[in-house]
């Protein structure tokens, strides 16, 4: 898969967290339905997208830190996709087992937060880009903060359309801005 094709992917799953959270919320029969297991799968393969283009890129770095982050998070995100589909074919049969899967995608979240400070020691990125996969880091813990008060559910929705929605965009640009270096370094030695 290209870059192009991975931030394809991104750009289609960021919205999902918001999407799935808010029809469960205003289509209380959809909530830990097949739905659930849709949405997270569509979610989390989104977020993949980012995570690989992040990679490919080196922009967490290539020290064991910066790469160990970028596969530990997306190894977490397989287990949780794996609980996914286990929602969407069998969303009334959860054992133990399904919940010890579900736990990888917030366990992934904290894990964006180290990924962000690797994206900012790597200075692969600059200006405000250097700062989105912090920003990215910091939902779970905004909205773990704010989940009982009345706008909660507003902002942390809010947040993760936008945070998930730039840092695919990030990982976007940051290839069109590498493939043009790589260009003008051939044109250069030529």
């Amino acid at each position: 898969m290209n870059l192009k094709f991975l931030t394809i992917i991104a750009f289609l799953g960021a919205p999902f967290l918001a999407v799935g959270v808010y029809t469960e919320v205003y289509f209380p029969a959809l909530s830990s339905s097949w739905w659930t297991g849709l949405w997270g799968l569509l979610y989390c393969t989104g977020w993949m997208g980012s995570l690989e283009a992040l990679r490919r890129l080196e922009l967490a770095g290539t020290d064991r830190f910066g790469t160990g982050n970028v596969w530990s998070i997306q190894i977490g995100l397989i287990v949780a996709n794996a609980s996914n589909v286990w929602q969407l074919v069998a969303p009334s049969y959860k054992p133990d087992f399904f919940w010890i899967l579900d736990t990888a995608w917030p366990l992934s979240n904290l894990l964006m937060l180290p990924l962000g400070i690797a994206v900012l020691r790597a200075h692969r990125l600059s200006g405000l880009q250097r700062w989105v996969p912090l920003a990215v880091g910091l939902w779970l813990p905004l909205s773990m903060a704010l989940r009982q008060t009345a706008v909660g559910l507003h902002v942390s929705n809010g947040y993760s359309l936008i945070a998930w929605s730039v840092l695919a965009l990030t990982v976007r640009q940051a290839g069109k801005n590498k493939r043009r270096f790589t260009r003008s370094e051939k044109l250069a030695i030529q």
